[in-house]
């Protein structure tokens, strides 16, 4: 039997300098037409209204990397 005691979770504890960069991360990476979308019409409580961003975050750069095949 494991017995852990965890220090502090990090579910959903996104660390981010700008609110549009924070929102992207908390929804798992979700473009940002779609957040400006759900802020403009309301449909989460709490979200700002956020700029486009024309930059990439490194979690979706690497999700958008092209693998080689396997031999």
């Amino acid at each position: 039997m494991l017995d852990v005691n965890i220090a502090r979770p990090v579910c959903l504890a996104a660390h981010a300098t700008e609110d549009a960069w924070l929102w992207h991360a908390r929804f798992g990476h979700v473009n940002f037409s779609a957040l400006r979308k759900m802020g403009r019409e309301a449909l989460v409580r709490g979200l700002p209204m956020l700029e486009q961003v024309d930059q990439l975050c490194d979690a979706c750069l690497a999700g958008k990397h092209r693998r080689t095949p396997f031999p």
